[in-house]
């Protein structure tokens, strides 16, 4: 058997992607992970070409489906031969990739001195930033014919959600993907790009219709039918703005006045508002941003 090393057309935009640093995330079922693994082997043929992909533990990486057994099935009918013992692949020509794991933060010193040409994080928000940062010192110091950079794959939960939907999901992707229907692939051409004094990212929303392989309407029910509403939002629908402490996303939260019965909310984007008369209102629910500090607590 063998993993088909022809991408899907959303695929296909993540790998034509030129610049440095890139995630592809959202909805479980893109085929997220299989396109790193493809991008990955584009410089296999380079003699000195060295790449490598994380998961957070190395069970991750042995589980079924995932990228170990899924790297056997694409790079073995490529040539290549993989080595238990250290998690390399290596192909004729001499290109390696390498299958790593950073269970703690501790273990990016593990990789002090290497450099690699590309470098892949499968489930980024399971990562701290400090390993992501760490990682880019990592990348390659000598010109090859190959373009360098790092490429992660996502969902929208784990522990490094925030920082994560920080650095790549802008409100104008929030907003764009709300917009789509589940049940039909990405619109062609739909990246978000992102320019700082680091340098320019992209963001390439995964959705579940994307992946034509999947039958879309049966996967779509388990995750409805299965989940909670919190993961469903996130697995099923991308959605990166909903938060795990509730069943609150940030675009329902509005800023108020009041002008004797009646509030005005006022929309987070511009200086237009609606007026709500209160008198109609059955339930009105205010959060209150301020609070208390430590050492206050602590002398009173």
């Amino acid at each position: 058997p063998s993993l088909s090393m022809q991408p899907h057309p959303r695929q296909a935009e993540f790998l034509q992607l030129d610049c440095e640093e890139a995630l592809y995330g959202g909805a479980a079922g893109g085929g997220k992970s299989e396109a790193l693994l493809m991008w990955l082997s584009e410089g296999i043929n380079i003699p000195s070409y060295a790449g490598v992909i994380f998961r957070r533990t190395y069970p991750q990486l042995a589980k079924a489906d995932g990228l170990i057994p899924k790297s056997r099935l694409m790079y073995g009918p490529l040539g290549g031969v993989f080595k238990e013992l250290t998690k390399i692949w290596t192909f004729p020509g001499g290109a390696t990739i390498e299958l790593g794991h950073l269970q703690y933060d501790q273990n990016v010193q593990d990789y002090q001195g290497a450099a690699f040409d590309r470098i892949g994080f499968d489930e980024l928000t399971q990562f701290s930033e400090k390993q992501y940062r760490y990682l880019f010192s990592r990348l390659g110091r000598t010109k090859k014919s190959i373009q360098p950079g790092v490429r992660s794959a996502s969902n929208p939960d784990g522990l490094g959600r925030l920082w994560v939907k920080q650095r790549f999901v802008s409100q104008e992707a929030i907003e764009r993907i709300r917009t789509l229907d589940a049940s039909r692939p990405s619109p062609a051409g739909m990246i978000f790009w992102h320019t700082d004094t680091e340098g320019t990212r992209a963001f390439v929303p995964a959705r579940v219709a994307d992946n034509p392989s999947l039958n879309v309407a049966d996967y779509s029910r388990r995750l409805a039918t299965y989940l909670d509403p919190i993961t469903r939002e996130r697995l099923l629908n991308g959605d990166w703005s909903v938060a795990q402490e509730g069943c609150v996303k940030e675009h329902w939260l509005r800023y108020y006045s009041t002008q004797g019965d009646f509030y005005r909310l006022h929309y987070p984007t511009s200086e237009g508002f609606v007026t709500v008369d209160g008198r109609h209102c059955q339930r009105v629910q205010i959060v209150d941003t301020a609070a208390t500090s430590e050492e206050k607590v602590r002398t009173e």
